[in-house]
């Protein structure tokens, strides 16, 4: 369908999407700044999960830290460092984010950090199952033997 005044670029025929087809797909999809909204909410959950998990191990069971950063934070600060410097990171990234969230730009970002913080908890996953199977076993030579499993907090010399 030609409109007068407008020509079809290097004359190719227009490609229109009826009208009601359109709406259809327009209703059944929501719209960007919903779905980063979604995106952010998952972020922010599997974040303070990760901090929970993190929190639990860390005071209670020990750990091996893989984030330089975090492993940084908590030999200078301790745990209470951690929680600040945590919730203060995923605060604004997920704050600029829902500020943003009618860009696209915004769906990528979030999209990625979702998908990072689900690499995440599925690597949690694989550490929370490694270490029961561990705590079995310790628990077992500790069992038929004199000694004690024992854990002790690490100290850094500098």
């Amino acid at each position: 369908m030609n409109r007068p005044g407008i020509q079809p670029a290097l004359g190719v025929a227009e490609c229109r999407v009826p009208y009601r087809l359109r709406e259809g797909v327009a209703r059944r999809m929501p719209r960007r700044s919903v779905r980063v909204g979604v995106l952010v909410g998952v972020i922010l959950a599997l974040s303070l999960a990760d901090l929970a998990l993190t929190l639990v191990y860390v005071t209670e069971i020990g750990l091996i830290e893989d984030n330089p950063l975090a492993r940084e934070v908590l030999r200078t600060g301790g745990p209470g460092l951690l929680v600040a410097a945590k919730l203060a990171s995923v605060g604004f990234t997920t704050g600029v984010l829902f500020w943003a969230r009618r860009r696209g730009i915004a769906e990528l970002a979030a999209l990625f950090g979702a998908l990072v913080m689900g690499w995440v908890t599925a690597r949690w996953i694989g550490y929370i199952e490694t270490s029961a199977q561990l705590t079995a076993t310790m628990e077992e030579w500790e069992h038929h033997s004199q000694g004690a499993w024992m854990t002790t907090a690490e100290v850094g010399t500098d």
